[in-house]
């Protein structure tokens, strides 16, 4: 039922059990009625994965990297824990793509960016449509479970939920997670200490991978100077000011291209002192550094424009792709200042959307605050993600029709070619209807190929078939799955 509610978007009844034939290539379904079901997780399912590509440099780690892997090769449930800025997420990317090349959890690998509000349901949406597409939502609350609770125990996956602290109280979500068992995985991210048996805590980078990572963002970022002598102690000591932290060194090894080495140390340092002073002395020592160099990369941009934008792109949703930022962010040339955001490390990018650090966000919501802007900009951008959303659910949902369509044109063949025009007709006009109503071309090719079947099944007959298809057609296609296996299908 889940299968042909998925693939379909029909309910086949609850007194017909339907699933993908485990037992036979050659078929697509096969019906069981009142028996045990059979493993229903093949060839269906593709190695699914969602796991993100950053954009930058992952450098160092390597022992963390390899204690990780070996903590998930055990399964169960893994925790990565430690300070805002530290380079959580990059390690956990690092370690998901690792796995994913490597084929090491062949049920796929899903990356969940968790945010505040995200309830359990919505976390299973976002696991079971990377394995089965749009139509997993579709299934009610019971469904969603008993397939991944099945799915996860028969195929080994690895889900990795970033920002886990948002929601960290949601105890429904956590007992549903300890669910989670061999021969799967769960990776979660939080800044919150170890509270799991098997737990890495991150800790700050050693002088040479500081010191490393800093030579080759600066260099990703267009920093074409020679390392070593003057500039590598330079390096060493911006590295050390920053307290080794890796998110940090990313700002200001971002600069290392528009401003000298020695003029950047000097900017930092003359930052700190500033967010040392009175009103800021109750400010954690992290947070004090951070925003240092957030206030170098700040000023260091290139126009008053770009700062507004970055300031702006803190209203947008997370994980925010071309088209949103085009509707939302009301700044001519985006594109360009997007991608001097993205060279400043302001801006993270992963796969085709961009991101702010929450680090980030936080201190440009302080700023927007502080320009006094903030709340008719908010409403603005918040109506314009509106639209964009609702236009995208409707571009999401076309796609799924489009599916169900394509599926039904190709059983229609299987039973043209075994001489049962009537069911092939039927079928053919469930899924013209379908594609004239969402406006594919395909529609006029199905409309010729149920012309030249008119004189094939006689006229009245014809007709009769198109009312009885139209009638109904959840009908049509549960009337035909219910006959059993179809001929040479994959």
């Amino acid at each position: 039922r889940l299968m042909v509610k998925l693939l379909f978007g029909v309910d086949p009844g609850s007194e017909d059990i339907i699933l993908l034939s485990a037992d036979d290539e050659n078929s697509l379904f096969a019906q069981m009625t009142h028996q045990a079901a059979p493993p229903i997780f093949n060839s269906y399912i593709t190695k699914p994965e969602t796991t993100p590509k950053s954009n930058m440099p992952f450098i160092g780690r390597a022992r963390g990297m390899v204690q990780l892997i070996q903590k998930l090769a055990n399964g169960g449930m893994v925790e990565l824990c430690g300070e805002s800025g530290i380079g959580k997420t990059a390690l956990a990317c690092a370690v998901a793509n690792w796995h994913v090349e490597r084929g090491r959890f062949p049920g796929g690998v899903f990356w969940v960016e968790m945010t505040d509000g995200m309830t359990m349901e919505s976390v299973w949406d976002a696991i079971g449509v990377g394995i089965t597409g749009n139509g997993f939502r579709r299934l009610i609350s019971e469904e969603k479970t008993s397939f991944l609770a099945r799915y996860l125990g028969e195929k080994p996956s690895l889900i990795v939920l970033d920002d886990f602290d948002s929601v960290s109280a949601d105890n429904e979500l956590q007992r549903w997670l300890t669910g989670i068992q061999p021969p799967s995985a769960l990776l979660t991210i939080t800044e919150l200490g170890a509270s799991m048996e098997q737990a890495e805590q991150l800790q700050e980078l050693t002088p040479s991978e500081a010191r490393s990572l800093f030579i080759e963002n600066a260099k990703q970022k267009g920093w074409d100077s020679p390392t070593g002598g003057e500039d590598e102690g330079i390096i060493d000591e911006i590295c050390h000011l920053v307290g080794y932290v890796p998110l940090a060194i990313m700002l200001m090894s971002s600069k290392a291209s528009v401003i000298v080495l020695s003029v950047l140390k000097k900017e930092l340092e003359s930052s700190m002192r500033t967010v040392t002073e009175p009103d800021n002395v109750f400010l954690p020592e992290r947070y004090r550094i951070i925003n240092s160099c957030l206030n170098i990369s700040y000023k260091l941009l290139s126009s008053e424009e770009a700062r507004r934008f970055f300031l702006r792109f803190l209203i947008m949703a997370e994980n925010a792709d071309d088209e949103l930022i085009k509707a939302t962010c009301g700044v001519t040339g985006w594109r360009s200042t997007v991608n001097e955001l993205v060279r400043s490390s302001l801006l993270y990018k992963r796969d085709d959307r961009y991101g702010l650090h929450s680090l980030i966000r936080q201190y440009a919501e302080a700023r927007l605050k502080a320009d006094g802007i903030e709340d008719g900009y908010r409403q603005k951008a918040q109506d314009a993600q509106r639209r964009y959303m609702q236009t995208r659910e409707i571009k999401e949902e076309l796609g799924d029709r489009n599916k169900t369509a394509t599926s039904l044109v190709r059983i229609s063949s299987m039973y043209q070619e075994r001489g049962d025009l009537p069911t092939a007709v039927k079928l053919l006009t469930v899924a013209y209807d379908i594609f004239a109503a969402i406006g594919s071309a395909s529609a006029m090719q199905i409309k010729d190929t149920l012309e030249a079947f008119r004189d094939d099944v006689g006229y009245d007959r014809f007709e009769n078939l198109l009312n009885a298809a139209r009638s109904n057609p959840n009908k049509v296609i549960r009337s035909v799955l219910n006959r059993g296996k179809l001929p040479e299908t994959q």
